[in-house]
């Protein structure tokens, strides 16, 4: 068994795969780079480096996500079959494990990185962080969520029903990014809410995922006569939908995925310096105050200067007029990986650094 793991392991060792990996990894930095003014950055990174493979046509290929895996096997593989176990070249292995090191941070941060935002008005606090991306529509049940789906797993002529009662949605219309017109007055009648003010029509992607707003349109039935009828939900007006059955509420909403903070931000203050003599903001600077628990205490959110609290980083990103009143814009960042790239340097620097000492300790004696 150990001998044919070891035969295994020198053919995943061969220097061939590096060698046909590493150009097709650069023919993928330079196409996802050139694609990213049509695509915008997201799209982008999520077709040609996320993925495992991507379609040109008819024909498959490798994404950046199969082609690091390869290199980073191929590495492994030299590194403990092909090493050669020596004092004369631990400076060698020592940069090879460093290098090793910055793939694990690299799968570590992927697999485990979040990234959203948080919007808070002034005077208010919250607990949960928006993602940038992630976009769905969500059923809530006396405000626990019994079910979500994703804006694009949704089509059209789609049966929703909720779970336990007679109420059906039928999905009429989806768009990931919705353009808004008024309703006429002579098509009104049967719609509700948001429906009878606006029309959602679908129009083309934004390259800037983040500047899309997703929507849809659905009929309702089975619930009571005045409920029935024509909805329509979209993030960029976020008014809840509300369904009663018998003594429950369900609350219907598209909205960004949210996620739970361990603790609650609130904001205090939020102040800006303009640039003299124009109304161009040149600083922004938010005074909060981090409650967990029992604890409490202030903090101070500028361009320059985050906040990290419990894995989380919180960075001062924008502001927004809001109906109540002015709200900070807070990046939030959670990356429990960040210290590998500094570790990996450090061991990569040591062992060049010990591999030049004993090359040159070593050319003394000969």
């Amino acid at each position: 068994m150990l001998k044919k793991l070891h035969k295994i392991g020198i053919r995943l060792a061969r220097p061939d795969i590096l060698f046909f990996c590493l150009p097709w990894l650069m023919v993928l930095l330079v196409v996802g780079t050139v694609a990213q003014r049509d695509l915008g950055l997201f799209r982008a990174e999520q077709l040609f480096f996320s993925s495992w493979v991507f379609w040109w046509g008819p024909l498959p290929l490798p994404g950046g996500a199969l082609t690091l895996t390869l290199i980073f096997i191929n590495l492994c593989a030299k590194f403990i079959f092909k090493s050669t176990w020596s004092w004369y070249k631990s400076g060698v292995i020592l940069t090879h494990f460093g290098i090793l090191l910055l793939f694990i941070g690299a799968i570590f941060t992927a697999t485990t990185a979040e990234e959203g935002y948080m919007t808070i008005p002034e005077g208010w606090e919250k607990s949960v962080i928006q993602d940038y991306h992630k976009k769905g529509f969500y059923i809530f049940k006396n405000e626990q969520l019994i079910a979500s789906y994703e804006i694009s797993d949704l089509v059209e002529g789609q049966h929703i029903v909720l779970p336990d009662t007679p109420v059906s949605l039928h999905i009429r219309n989806v768009c990931q990014n919705c353009s808004f017109a008024p309703t006429p007055e002579n098509q009104k009648a049967g719609k509700h809410g948001l429906a009878e003010k606006i029309t959602l029509t679908a129009r083309p992607l934004n390259p800037q995922n983040e500047a899309n707003m997703a929507g849809i349109t659905f009929d309702v039935k089975g619930a009571e006569e005045d409920e029935n009828g024509f909805y329509a939900s979209t993030e960029a007006a976020p008014h809840a939908i509300h369904i009663s059955v018998k003594e429950d509420d369900y609350r219907l909403q598209v909205q960004r995925e949210e996620r739970p903070l361990p603790f609650t931000i609130r904001l205090i203050d939020f102040q800006r310096d303009f640039h003299p003599g124009t109304m161009m903001a040149k600083a922004y600077r938010s005074d909060i105050e981090v409650l967990d628990g029992e604890a409490h205490w202030p903090a101070h959110i500028s361009m320059n200067h985050p906040l990290r609290y419990k894995g989380y980083t919180f960075f001062q990103s924008s502001f927004a007029q809001t109906p109540a009143g002015e709200a900070t814009i807070l990046a939030v960042v959670k990356n429990t990986g960040w210290l590998f790239p500094y570790i990996a340097s450090i061991v990569i620097a040591c062992g060049l650094l010990l591999h030049l000492a004993i090359r040159k300790g070593r050319s003394k004696y000969e």
